[in-house]
């Protein structure tokens, strides 16, 4: 055999090799993606940590088919079952009994930290926020005035993690917290078309992923991202009960619950039909414009639990409060209002309603409109 052909050979098997290696590692690089395109769920794992502690611990499950996510979230300051310390207090992976509430494993892992979180958010220079009363939270470095502000990543930390005690009721302070966790991520997620493109350069987005810890491929993180803009989001959270000593424990039972229901919400296209209620309050100096609203509305079927003035006037903007966790009812108020998307904000304060309606100085009762 002779040298020529030999190192046409060696040269040949080499770049077989190496487009064996390509083809390999493109096939298994982005299985998520073959994942969506079969319309499989994706149960993943969410955790946010500050100093080892889990301070946020959702499943993240995508459903591709009905272009919707859940995130069902457990309240970390709480004790599953039979257990001698709380979830926060747990490593990840044996923190995660989402399984026993969903039939999911998660099948990934997205970890972040309280200082990737702050970096991730600043990459797209904030989002906005809207409070509808001043907060004062131990400890800050901001301020949390109410009204419209715009969050940088450092607030929107500080705001979803800082622990605000509440004498005689420690073991509701977790509760709290998680809500103000929810309200950042629903806001997050109302504006990422706005956020996305403000990361469309490539380095940035290579740093973006760089600042999050996963077992996600770059190529399935960037699927994933892509996936999720189209998306509705809904969010509920694991049942608890007051157990012993005043500890919280996970109703493990009543959790299976509540996702077979969203589940059986979602396959009947039923979660598409929003039913909810809500109040409307009257920021004009326009004498009772909110209960003109509130018998236009009854009138056409809707639930209007409240109608009231709000203390300060006049408000210049018209703003809706989605109490819920359903970004699909924010692009129902939308239509319903008339109102643009930047007047939609996401609060998840314990509150009797799903929605409340602020009614502005640039509202006009003549484009309100219920859609059927």
């Amino acid at each position: 055999m002779s040298k020529i052909y030999k190192w046409v050979l060696a040269a040949s098997a080499v770049f077989v090799l190496i487009t064996l290696v390509i083809f390999v590692r493109r096939f298994f690089s982005n299985q998520l993606e073959k994942r969506m395109n079969d319309n499989a769920a994706v149960p993943i794992r969410l955790t946010i940590k500050d100093k080892d502690k889990i301070e946020m611990l959702a499943q993240m499950i995508v459903f591709p088919e009905q272009k919707w996510m859940l995130f069902y979230f457990v309240n970390t300051d709480a004790f599953q079952p039979d257990a001698s310390k709380p979830i926060s207090d747990q490593a990840g992976l044996f923190a995660d009994n989402f399984e026993k509430y969903t039939g999911f494993k998660s099948a990934y892992s997205i970890d972040l930290t309280r200082q990737s979180i702050a970096r991730l958010i600043d990459l797209t220079e904030g989002f906005p926020v809207y409070l509808e009363a001043a907060q004062a939270l131990p400890g800050s470095a901001f301020q949390y005035p109410a009204g419209r502000s715009r969050f940088s990543g450092e607030q929107a930390a500080e705001y979803a993690l800082v622990r605000r005690p509440q004498p005689g009721q420690e073991h509701m302070n977790g509760l709290e917290r998680m809500r103000r966790m929810e309200t950042i991520l629903l806001n997050v997620f109302w504006n990422l078309e706005k956020l996305e493109s403000k990361m469309r350069a490539k380095p940035l987005k290579e740093f973006a992923i760089k600042l999050v810890e996963s077992d996600l491929t770059s190529a399935e993180l960037l699927s994933l991202g892509a996936f999720i803009g189209n998306c509705n989001v809904t969010i509920l959270e694991v049942p608890l009960e007051l157990g012993p000593d005043r500890k919280l424990v996970v109703k493990e039972k009543r959790a299976r619950t509540v996702y077979s229901e969203f589940f059986d919400n979602l396959r009947s296209g039923r979660l598409k039909k929003d039913v909810f209620s809500l109040e409307v309050l009257n920021g004009t100096e326009v004498g009772g414009l909110a209960r003109r609203v509130k018998q236009f509305l009854q009138d056409r079927g809707v639930l209007v639990l409240n109608a009231d003035n709000y203390p300060i006037k006049p408000v210049p903007k018209s703003v809706v409060l989605v109490r819920s966790g359903r970004t699909s009812l924010g692009h129902h108020m939308m239509e319903m209002t008339a109102l643009p998307g930047e007047s939609v904000f996401f609060d998840r304060g314990i509150q009797d309603v799903d929605v409340t309606i602020l009614l502005g100085q640039d509202f006009d009762i003549k484009k309100l409109q219920v859609i059927e």
